[in-house]
């Protein structure tokens, strides 16, 4: 095997480590989410990965952003009263929750409500985010 193979060989093991390491959420569709999202996004967080080192963050339009952990300058949740109608005749008042994660170069806004959130497993997403940031509510 040549050392090119052979180097080859290690960076997708290495990959493929990381991979097994890194927890993946994705925001959902319209048609999973339910209705409408509770916040409007013109250019949402579409993915996030959550690793031992660092914190990626995929946007519909534009480039990934990879984070160290120590990075992050700031992470809260913002809860407000929200209204949402459903439909003709109907609505419905409750609790709109979102995480907000503070970086040198932006805050990201993620909608982590138990009506209608951005994304898959939120609780899931929460407990990994959380051995690494301390969250607090403002």
């Amino acid at each position: 095997m040549s050392n090119e193979a052979g180097a080859e060989l290690k960076a997708a093991a290495k990959k493929a480590e990381f991979r097994s390491l890194t927890e993946s959420f994705r925001r959902m569709s319209i048609w999973e989410r339910g209705h409408f999202a509770n916040s409007f996004r013109l250019n949402p967080v579409t993915e996030i990965d959550i690793s031992t080192e660092s914190l990626r963050l995929k946007r519909r339009y534009g480039e990934d952003r990879s984070y160290a952990w120590s990075d992050i300058e700031d992470s809260f949740f913002i809860k407000k009263r929200a209204h949402k109608a459903y439909g003709a005749g109907t609505g419905g008042t409750f609790t709109k929750r979102e995480l907000h994660i503070v970086t040198r170069d932006e805050t990201y806004k993620i909608d982590v409500s138990a009506n209608f959130p951005d994304f898959k497993h939120t609780r899931k997403m929460l407990m990994a985010l959380k051995k690494y940031l301390f969250i607090f509510d403002r």
